[in-house]
């Protein structure tokens, strides 16, 4: 199998090289956990903060899960393999002129800041697609979110031990066990919203693999 420096002459400018590893690290670093989810099919995911929109969604089936993202800071394809304790994240970046996968080893993961719960409460129900959704509001010490839960029985909680971003915890705080269709999340200085729908479907084995033309990137400081 062919290896290549993700970050070569081309690409050498160390502000390119933080940017893409504080994307790598910060948003899509793993926890290791075998978890099963019952829910087979695709979690669709629209996020807007500041006016900017990206979309990325879910594919879940057992222990077996893979998120897309497609945005201005490329196209992402992240598969967990809870089993073999490692994370493959396929990336598809303007910047960079072929694509490729970088694997994260359980050894790579970093412990993350726990969200700390101070507050929660239940609050209106708001309807979204003609369906009435239960509200609740949460406090913590990252900011204060609110979310309106579906009464479709879809358990979202668990991510967090495998994405490394506080919007999985904050579903975990929750400690609802239905889909929340809107997720609106208020920190001290950004807020965002999270629009989810489900799409309950068999899965194909091909999404949980390595897309074809991928080659492995082995990342250097150098």
């Amino acid at each position: 199998m062919a290896i290549i420096k993700l970050f070569n002459s081309e690409v050498e400018s160390a502000a390119k090289k933080m940017q893409l590893m504080k994307f790598i690290y910060t948003i899509f670093l793993c926890f290791f956990s075998v978890q099963l989810f019952a829910f087979e099919g695709i979690i669709h995911c629209r996020k807007i903060e500041n006016g900017n929109t990206s979309t990325f969604d879910f594919y879940m089936r057992g222990n077996a899960i893979a998120m897309e993202s497609k945005g201005p800071d490329g196209n992402f394809k992240i598969i967990v393999d809870a089993n073999r304790q490692f994370v493959t994240i396929c990336v598809d970046h303007p910047e960079f002129n072929q694509k490729g996968y970088y694997i994260v080893t359980k050894e790579d993961a970093k412990v993350k800041d726990s969200v700390i719960v101070h507050r929660k409460s239940q609050t209106d129900v708001f309807t979204i697609d003609g369906e009435p959704c239960d509200g609740y509001t949460i406090s913590t010490n990252i900011g204060s979110a609110i979310a309106y839960f579906s009464s479709e029985n879809i358990n979202l909680m668990g991510l967090s031990k495998f994405f490394n971003d506080p919007i999985y915890e904050l579903i975990d705080a929750f400690g609802i066990q239905r889909l929340p269709k809107k997720i609106i999340v208020k920190k001290q200085h950004t807020s965002y919203t999270i629009d989810l729908s489900a799409e309950a479907k068999t899965l194909d084995n091909a999404v949980f693999e390595i897309p074809a033309g991928y080659v492995q990137f082995q990342v250097t400081a150098e």
